[in-house]
């Protein structure tokens, strides 16, 4: 067993927008000291480093009283820098990987390594090139070799399941991409688009988060239950030759949706995030009817009329600051725990919203995520609600941990209000919480989270948040 002491190293690569992690579990023999573990972790876009725009607080965090290499040299193209730092093969550096089946190579020194000194890549981005692991299979391996060093800063000891994001977890298969993307294209207006959007949302959440195989199976159940619930709207369409080019024209279609506030609580930005993301990793679903399909949705939201921002400020410095305001937005809304019949703004959907935007900027649309900062800011700006301090509020239990429990996906009250017609006053959590909602703020506050160093305001905004899909008496929310 490898103790858990050890020597982290990091050091900056000049292969631009791609992150390369390279793990080597060593054993290191010094002079009258047991054999340490050395960790080095070699990456891109860093800031501990001087980034601005990427943030990485945990990598920034190990830096601060560790070793930072700041003359290091790393080839071109991540595969050199790989295939190198196994064995000092120069030709690598001189030739790079775009006249060299670096790949390869690196694959094969990766063989003849043993397996006390393990080194792997991911991908962080489509364009990013290929690599020896796709992202799955590193984030696998890599939580992996964290966990069994324990190094601090990086998961931290009170990480949970529902906390650690960047951990992959069970995927589902990819069938679920092209059903939910169907269920978009049906629909006849803008909201019955939910239900598909809620389908990829499920999706992404079992993808890339570590629930655990049963909360996973039961979200699967459930999804399941929810396709078969509509089966005109998930009904399979006509093939037709699919054009990957053509995904570039539903962010185009988004702009007008976006421009001077918020409108139908961001629920274009919301679709085409998710719809874009999705033919992204199942490009032979970009076929023609569906892009056009796909465009109008924004095109009829883009008619509503704009709810404009009430303050001056109309604009985030950048998206973390957005993401933090999200969250310091929900916290004002402390005092209406346990008080569920004082109506709640639309909690749900400033989740969601938040994530689209975030998600934008990620697939490499920044200007079109800043277009939505006025929209963003009208959304997150809703008022508190007075509240009678007379009367004390009731004792609520409710945290994502809880949520994100295979007790609660299997739950028969649950199943029960969930299969069944949403309705007010009789069932307000019906219908997976008003055709899928549940889903895709779940999905949408995992990738959130990540990025709020505050652990205990998370904890707090969880509450908030998802009261309502524990107590269906909440109002609004």
């Amino acid at each position: 067993m490898l103790p858990t002491r050890g020597v982290h190293l990091t050091a900056q690569s000049c292969h631009d927008r791609t992150i390369l992690f390279l793990i080597l579990a060593l054993g290191v023999s010094l002079a009258g000291a047991a054999p340490p573990n050395m960790v080095f972790i070699l990456a891109d876009d860093l800031g501990c480093y001087g980034q601005k725009l990427i943030q990485t607080p945990n990598i920034d965090c190990m830096t601060a009283d560790r070793m930072k290499f700041t003359h290091f040299y790393a080839g071109g193209s991540v595969s050199s820098s790989q295939a190198v730092l196994m064995d000092g093969w120069r030709k690598a550096i001189r030739t790079g990987s775009a006249t060299t089946p670096i790949d390869l190579y690196a694959l094969a020194t990766m063989a003849r390594l043993s397996p006390s000194r393990t080194l792997c890549s991911y991908r962080n981005h489509p364009i990013g090139g290929r690599h020896a692991m796709n992202r799955k299979e590193f984030l696998k391996l890599y939580a992996g070799i964290v966990g069994g060093l324990s190094i601090p800063g990086v998961l931290g000891e009170s990480a949970s399941a529902a906390e650690t994001a960047s951990v992959k977890g069970i995927a589902l298969d990819e069938s679920y991409l092209v059903k939910g993307l169907t269920a978009m294209v049906r629909a006849s207006t803008w909201f019955p688009a939910h239900w598909g959007a809620g389908i990829l949302a499920g999706y992404y959440l079992c993808r890339d988060n570590a629930l655990g195989e049963e909360t996973t199976l039961g979200i699967q159940k459930q999804l399941d239950a929810a396709i078969a619930s509509q089966p005109e709207q998930f009904a399979p369409l006509p093939d037709e030759p699919a054009d990957k080019a053509l995904i570039e024209e539903v962010p185009k279609a988004l702009l007008p949706a976006m421009q001077g506030g918020l409108r139908a609580h961001g629920h274009a930005v919301i679709f085409a995030s998710l719809s874009i993301k999705a033919m992204g990793d199942a490009p032979h679903m970009a076929r023609p009817s569906f892009i056009k399909a796909l465009c109008g949705l924004s095109r009829q939201i883009a008619k509503h009329a704009p709810q404009r921002p009430t303050g001056s400020e109309t604009s985030y410095a950048d998206t973390q600051t957005m993401i933090d305001a999200l969250f310091d937005s929900l916290a004002r809304f402390e005092p209406l725990l346990g008080r569920p019949s004082i109506r709640r703004p639309n909690f749900t959907h400033m989740v969601t919203h938040t994530e689209a935007l975030m998600n934008l900027e990620m697939m490499g649309y920044a200007d079109l995520a800043r277009a939505g900062h006025p929209g963003h800011h009208a959304h997150i700006g809703a008022p508190v609600p007075a509240i009678d301090p007379s009367l004390p509020p009731a004792a609520e239990n409710v945290s994502l941990e809880t949520v994100m429990s295979k007790d609660y996906w299997a739950d028969p009250k649950n199943q029960e209000r969930w299969n069944h017609k949403f309705a007010i006053p009789n069932n307000p959590n019906g219908d997976w919480i008003a055709s899928g909602h549940l889903f895709k703020v779940l999905y949408s506050y995992h990738r959130l989270i990540g990025r709020v160093k505050d652990k205990e305001k998370v904890k707090l905004c969880s509450q908030i948040l998802l009261e309502r899909y524990i107590n269906p008496d909440v109002q609004g929310g």
